[in-house]
């Protein structure tokens, strides 16, 4: 089950476009993520912990910036898009890593528990 906090997000396209690996943060809590990257993609959903399966359930909406072009050579075009993202995580120890499908492509995602929230 992942703790509320702030988190570190490492992903790679495992279909070949972009070899190196990005970065965004996100934050959780009470059961709601809220995240950005570099490139101007913001992104929100939900996480909850699904006993049947012992992992975490996460559901994206990512917000693509116009002009944007995800690391799985997907263009969103010149009004942006908006993707969802599914993907099933384990508990953080200290990371967790899924493969998630992104607009039709592998993308290897990392979280990495970096700190609480402040009071």
């Amino acid at each position: 089950m992942f703790q509320q906090g702030i988190y570190s997000i490492s992903y790679r396209s495992l279909s070949g476009k972009v070899a190196e690996r990005e970065t965004a943060l996100a934050i959780f809590r009470d059961g709601k993520i809220l995240g950005s990257d570099s490139h101007g993609g913001v992104f929100s959903g939900t996480i909850r912990f699904d006993g049947a399966q012992d992992a975490s359930k996460v559901d994206l909406k990512i917000d693509v910036p116009p002009g944007g072009t995800l690391i799985t050579g997907y263009s969103a075009g010149i009004d942006g898009e908006t993707i969802d993202i599914a993907g099933l995580f384990t508990t953080p120890n200290p990371a967790s890593k899924a493969v998630v499908n992104v607009a039709g492509g592998q993308v290897e995602v990392e979280l990495s528990y970096l700190g609480p929230l402040p009071d």
